[in-house]
């Protein structure tokens, strides 16, 4: 999914008569793409007055016999533009060990099952997100507003606390209805440069539970990757937008310390509200992720030794070991490979898709005996069900209100295929944006890697823009381009021409249809690029 460093607006109310020619065709071509999606963008006037029948505030009884934390130093952690913020964190030390607190909106005590909102969330399954806009599974009323945990303003919340020993064991498991208000709105740069030791406007207490959840963050980590767990460390672009909606820039986003931490935290929590469940026995609804495809298994291991890229004898033990850990050692063989981007593609294309279940089947990836989805209750479906059965067992103590495990597969099946739908329409979204912003570059050279080769032509990732185009198996040769699938290459018939995935190439850009969203290249030999940079930066002086 894309990020964006632009202000979201609600763009779907805005009088296409007041746009520019130029904004009215991007959002034109994106209402078109989720309007054949099937989502919806609009609530049942129903579903709007439930939402603000609740009010903008926190009512002083629904304060009531919850846990009270508006005097500790919580605080968020966000992008830039987020509005719906769906987690609080704290940290302190206690002894050796570092005591976590994540404190989640309480979405569940406002949208009650079978009520108008729960029928639309239901419905949506997710929010969707794409650059410049959010779909949301809530009305803005409860997503931005008062499920939004803001800082200052008093807020309920699902409260999780855990202490974390200094091999990564978790004790102390609490979880509580709470209320809070959050001391501060971080953004992940912010943190990030606190991190690396400039100054940032927060309070000291703040600022000391921030350098407790890094190290524990730490420690969690480590302690998952002993046991296995799998980082692909997937790359996203930044969709920088002008003020017409327009693309203005897309480049890779960096992955940040501060976003990793938040990551291990909230698995760190997700895991521990599963065994909570579990120890009550309490249906649940789990996140899954089961093991790869054996066969794909086989294919990677035939590309990375054909390529040279992982010795023999670790792919072999891979092929007979189907295990995280033996996944997690050959993807760190190879982070030294020059086909590193290759291969991470391969085994991402050979991992099973992660769906949600009524059964615990446990989380590949996550090398997790136990996983579920708590910490997004805003924008998850998922979440909110999770925080129902929550509610049923720990506080309203009503085992014959949860949902049975027969509901919890229905409702699994269903939000399962809504998310993958969900992230159909955001790759097309992006792509649409990807295009419209090379329209503009058309009969420039750029620099790039083969990232995928098929029988009808390769695909060319530009590292500076982190996104991809088509070199037609036309355009390589007169003569006949034979495709080699193990060894992923296309080679060229009584020639030497060869162009393997992971050949760094130059190409020119010939052509973008937007609507299809197509972008094509042709290879541009070494000296006629050096020419063509010669003479621009000639032009420059």
């Amino acid at each position: 999914m894309s990020r964006i460093i632009s202000k979201k607006t609600k763009r779907w109310s805005r009088p296409a008569d007041r746009l520019k020619k130029s904004e009215r065709d991007i959002l034109g071509r994106i209402e078109e793409v989720v309007k054949s999606s099937g989502a919806s963008t609009s609530f049942s006037k129903e579903a709007l007055e439930e939402a603000r029948s609740f009010g903008t505030r926190v009512s002083p009884t629904d304060g009531k016999k919850r846990l009270d934390l508006r005097k500790t130093s919580l605080c968020t952690i966000d992008g830039e533009t987020a509005k719906d913020f769906d987690d609080a964190v704290y940290a302190k030390r206690i002894g050796k060990n570092i005591e976590i607190t994540v404190a989640i909106a309480d979405v569940s005590h406002y949208v009650k099952g079978e009520s108008y909102l729960d029928r639309e969330a239901f419905l949506r399954g997710t929010s969707i997100y794409y650059p410049g806009c959010c779909i949301p599974m809530l009305p803005e009323e409860l997503s931005n507003g008062l499920c939004s945990l803001k800082p200052n303003v008093a807020r309920l919340a699902i409260a999780v606390s855990f202490s974390v020993g200094t091999r990564g064991a978790i004790s102390q498991v609490s979880i509580k209805e709470a209320i809070i208000k959050s001391k501060a709105r971080l953004t992940y740069g912010q943190v990030d440069q606190f991190f690396k030791g400039h100054l940032i406007e927060a309070s000291f207490g703040i600022k000391k539970s921030l350098l407790l959840m890094r190290e524990a963050a730490n420690i969690l980590r480590l302690n998952r990757n002993m046991r296995g767990a799998i980082d692909f460390d997937i790359t996203e672009s930044l969709v920088t937008l002008d003020h017409n909606g327009e693309p203005l820039s897309i480049h890779p986003e960096e992955r940040l310390e501060s976003h990793r931490v938040i990551e291990d935290l909230m698995v760190a929590t997700n895991e521990v509200v599963a065994q909570f469940l579990i120890k009550k026995k309490a249906p649940a609804l789990f996140r899954i992720h089961e093991p790869p495809n054996p066969e794909k298994i086989e294919f990677f291991s035939k590309v990375a030794q054909s390529l040279n890229a992982i010795e023999s004898k670790a792919l072999m033990h891979l092929t007979q070991n189907i295990r995280p850990k033996s996944v997690q050692a050959i993807m760190k063989l190879a982070e030294k490979s020059k086909y590193k981007e290759v291969l991470n593609t391969l085994m991402l294309r050979a991992m099973m898709q992660a769906r949600y279940s009524e059964k615990n089947l446990e989380h590949f990836g996550l090398a997790s005996k136990a996983y579920l989805h708590f910490t997004s209750p805003i924008r998850r479906y998922a979440d909110l069900i999770v925080h129902r059965q929550l509610r049923m067992v720990c506080f309203e103590k009503n085992r014959l209100g949860k949902i049975p495990e027969h509901k919890l597969k229905e409702i699994a099946n269903f939000i399962s295929e809504k998310e993958v739908k969900a992230t159909d329409l955001e790759r097309k979204i992006d792509r649409l944006f990807a295009t419209t912003f090379m329209s503009k570059k058309i009969g420039q050279i750029f620099s790039g890697q083969i990232s995928a080769v098929t029988e009808f032509g390769f695909f060319v990732r530009i590292a500076k823009h982190h996104l991809e185009g088509l070199v037609h198996i036309s355009a390589i040769s007169k003569n006949r381009v034979n495709f080699i699938p193990e060894r992923m290459c296309l080679a060229v018939s009584n020639e030497p021409k060869r162009f393997s995935a992971g050949d760094h190439v130059l190409v020119k850009l010939i052509n973008v249809n937007i609507d299809r969203g197509f972008i094509d290249f042709i290879l541009e030999p070494e000296d006629n690029a050096l020419t063509a940079r010669s003479k621009k930066n000639h032009r420059k002086k």
